[in-house]
């Protein structure tokens, strides 16, 4: 899987550090993720194994959008860090939007009866959650 998305990205993006910065990002998610959930002795079910798919498929999208703004920026001759700037600003608030009413509507499996499925929407929305923070720190 992340190997897939190494290679789209290098193939969009022409740059290695480019494929490889939004893996970074939903890396350290995931890790948030199953951290905690060591850190706490909740187990890994069947359920929570596809956590770090759905934090990879979720949680990537706003690396892939701020790399994007970024190099749009870029080639206008802008300097790097101004690019990287104007893309988070043109970006943050939609992005934290985004990453509030996936994490909200993870978290509202809470309310059913299945507690592995609480569990897993809990600690989804702590992954795509920590994937917004890495994508925007």
């Amino acid at each position: 899987m992340f190997l897939v998305v190494v290679a789209a990205f290098l193939w969009v993006f022409r740059s290695v550090v480019a494929a490889l910065a939004p893996l970074v990002c939903v890396a350290a998610a995931t890790l948030l993720a199953f951290g905690l959930m060591g850190h706490l002795n909740v187990p890994v079910t069947v359920v929570s194994s596809i956590l770090p798919i759905l934090i990879v498929v979720i949680g990537v999208t706003d690396s892939m959008h701020l790399m994007t703004r970024y190099f749009y920026h870029r080639d206008r001759a802008v300097s790097s860090a101004r690019a990287l700037e104007e893309a988070a600003r043109e970006l943050g608030v939609p992005s934290l939007v985004t990453a509030l009413t996936g994490s909200l509507g993870l978290i509202s499996y809470l309310l059913g009866p299945m507690v592995h499925l609480g569990e897993f929407g809990v600690f989804a929305a702590i992954g795509i959650g920590g994937g917004f923070l890495a994508t925007f720190t």
